[in-house]
């Protein structure tokens, strides 16, 4: 990623850009290795992560219901499962091995033989029960009853003298009554909604003709311009490319403004609700106060100010409805600063700004969620303006004066902050930042007390500007942050699949034929879905809510997205052996921006196990970053002709049918 022309370069730390770059390298290989080993710890014993692990011998089942994607209430968790069997003669010993997710009965021939309800923290310890008294010749019937009042009913069970172990020849039962075949937890049902949408397959060869069109267009474009003596023309003036960015994403926007139904989007409820609080009340609502009242509240203050506005000017309805301007003001912000993103590390390759500066106006997660209600645009923008500051930072041109950076990352971190807790990831790489760019005159111990002293002026400024809030919660709730997902606010649900098997993070592959709310399936899965496309729908659950999207396009374009998520990939990969080769400053804060956003989806993921949680776009903020490495791997891919032209006429392809799917009809 080391592309920068020298004499725009910044001076090495005296401390010796190798070992600093190098070691915070390796410490943060290190965390990430502490953090593998605890998640694994706590996936075996913590009872609050709910992660079904293989035990040998059995495996875990469910009932055999409908998936659903709408919330579940709580206190409905009495599932039944049972097996009969024979026994021909009497038998000395039979222990039966029992987990159930929480608590669970045993009844052998109708008699309590086991009650674990009452310790529901130990449902991962497996408990052992003696049935041999009441195995005499013949048949008989065994029954676990498991209750889960907020999530699943989940069984795991064996019995190695009697053969027993749970599998699909169990059965289940809601009522006691009607009994059906079990599933194994393992088998996860896609829900009827899915079938309801065009397969990527079919959409792609419905379209194949013209985008083979398209892409010889492109491939012999590309091939004609890579021939010629490069000169100033509008073809390689990124500038006028921005442009043209900006304006195709904003009359798209125009266009799907009043075209997209006014419930439509994440939550848009409950964030209405805030601003409505907010407008009546005149002051903030605690967490226990509706739906989305545990977010924090500049975007919120932001739209019942705008709202307060558009009021005189139009009918209630019509104002929600430009509630969106903000939001779609903030997409439009992403694709500014990734323009500046890649200008700055690609200063003198025209071609690579002119394609990162395009794939950020096309990228679908921000465009589906720039045109909903919700606090994730402006979290996203403001995350990205500290990215690119950073970026500044440690890649200065000789005119600009950096004197006033940490201060600027401090307001920006505090008005992030203040927007939604999660952009507190971004402290890790501004911090980091401070480090690299502050240099040194002596000792390490002079250098550690004016990079100290830079990070807190940041942290300062940030905590002044936020701290407030979180210290309201603190005081009137006991703690700074409140979850949406926290129960004891007064909102209990729960959703499918409500557990977690390690299948879920070791396989990939569905989003490429059934795309819609694949985060069901499992975490890579869902991150490839919703980054590449609006697998959620925008949230609804049935067909007839969706938003009116061209589906179609939008199916093609998930096959497509393979050639931008090849070229990222490369890019990664690239960007990691710029750090350790050339121990080069801006690809370790690329790197160190993507990996907290990685784990910080990874651990929701895991400590929420419901398909809401798996969502590529809460790491919105990292779209700049995201950018680079895609730069970053096409860069490397155009240095041979054909395999450039493959990756420019794939590249069109993808752009053009994300654009059609994304042209809201009705």
């Amino acid at each position: 990623m080391d592309r920068h022309p020298d004499h725009v370069r910044p001076h090495p730390s005296p401390l010796g850009s190798l070992a600093l770059v190098r070691g915070s390298g390796l410490i943060g290989l290190l965390l990430l290795f502490a953090y593998g080993f605890w998640m694994t710890l706590r996936l075996n014993d913590d009872p609050g992560l709910i992660y079904l692990g293989g035990h040998g011998g059995a495996a875990w089942i469910v009932p055999h219901e409908a998936t659903t994607l709408a919330t579940r209430p709580t206190g409905d968790g009495v599932r039944g499962f049972r097996i009969r069997f024979t026994v021909a003669a009497a038998v000395n010993d039979a222990l039966l091995e029992v987990r159930g997710l929480r608590g669970l009965n045993v009844l052998l021939n109708g008699k309590l033989l086991l009650d674990t309800t009452r310790a529901p923290e130990r449902w991962k310890s497996a408990t052992v029960v003696q049935l041999a008294p009441q195995l005499a010749a013949g048949a008989h019937e065994l029954i676990i009853l498991v209750r889960n009042d907020s999530g699943p009913a989940a069984l795991w069970a064996k019995c190695e003298r009697l053969g027993l172990q749970t599998d699909t020849s169990w059965e289940s039962s809601r009522d006691g009554t009607n009994w059906g075949p079990a599933r194994l937890a393992t088998d996860r049902a896609s829900p009827e909604l899915t079938r309801e949408f065009p397969s990527p397959g079919r959409a792609l060869g419905e379209r194949a003709p013209w985008l083979i069109l398209l892409f010889v267009a492109v491939a012999l474009a590309s091939d004609q311009l890579a021939r010629r003596t490069p000169r100033r023309s509008f073809w390689s003036k990124p500038a006028a490319w921005r442009w043209v960015a900006l304006s195709t994403w904003g009359l798209l926007a125009v266009h799907n403004l009043s075209r997209l139904p006014g419930p439509a989007g994440f939550d848009v409820a409950g964030h209405l609700e805030y601003i409505d609080y907010l407008i009546k009340n005149r002051r903030l609502p605690l967490a226990t106060d509706g739906w989305q009242m545990f977010q924090s509240p500049l975007y919120y203050g932001l739209s019942a100010g705008l709202f307060g506005i558009l009021r005189w000017f139009c009918e209630p309805d019509n104002a929600v409805m430009w509630l969106r301007a903000l939001p779609l003001a903030c997409g439009l912000g992403q694709i500014e600063l990734s323009y500046r993103a890649v200008r700055r590390l690609w200063p003198e390759r025209p071609d690579l700004q002119i394609i990162g500066t395009l794939f950020a106006a096309l990228l679908p997660m921000n465009l589906y969620l720039s045109h909903y209600v919700g606090n994730e645009p402006l979290a996203g923008f403001l995350s990205a303006c500290l990215f690119v500051t950073t970026l500044r930072w440690l890649r200065p041109t000789p005119e600009e004066n950096n004197r006033w950076i940490p201060l600027w990352l401090g307001l920006l971190l505090g008005l992030a902050l203040l927007t939604k807790v999660s952009t507190v990831l971004m402290a890790v790489p501004v911090v980091l930042a401070a480090g690299l760019a502050t240099p040194t005159a002596g000792t390490v111990t002079a250098w550690l007390q004016r990079s100290s002293r830079t990070v807190a002026i940041i942290l300062s400024l940030a905590g002044v500007i936020a701290g407030w809030y979180y210290l309201r919660n603190l005081i009137q709730l006991g703690r700074p942050f409140v979850g949406g997902w926290d129960m004891d606010r007064g909102f209990p649900w729960w959703q499918d699949p409500g557990y977690h098997v390690a299948g879920d993070f070791l396989t990939f592959g569905t989003s490429l034929f059934k795309p819609v709310a694949v985060s069901l399936v499992g975490f890579w899965d869902g991150l490839y879905a919703t980054f590449w496309s609006d697998s959620f729908l925008s949230s609804a659950t049935l067909a007839a809510a969706a938003p009116p999207w061209n589906h179609g396009a939008m199916a093609a374009s998930v096959l497509l997205a393979l050639v931008p998520s090849a070229a990222m990939l490369l890019g990664f990969g690239l960007s990691l052996r710029a750090l350790w080769e050339k121990s080069d400053r801006v690809s370790l804060i690329v790197i160190t921006t993507l990996v907290a956003y990685g784990v910080a989806l990874l651990h929701h993921a895991l400590s929420l196990p419901y398909y809401c949680a798996i969502k590529a776009f809460y790491s919105i903020g990292a779209m700049p970053a995201y950018v680079l490495i895609l730069t970053t791997g096409v860069a490397w891919l155009s240095r041979h002709a054909p395999i450039r032209l493959i990756t420019h006429g794939g590249l069109a392809c993808w752009a053009v049918t994300v654009y059609l799917g994304f042209m809201a009809h009705g």
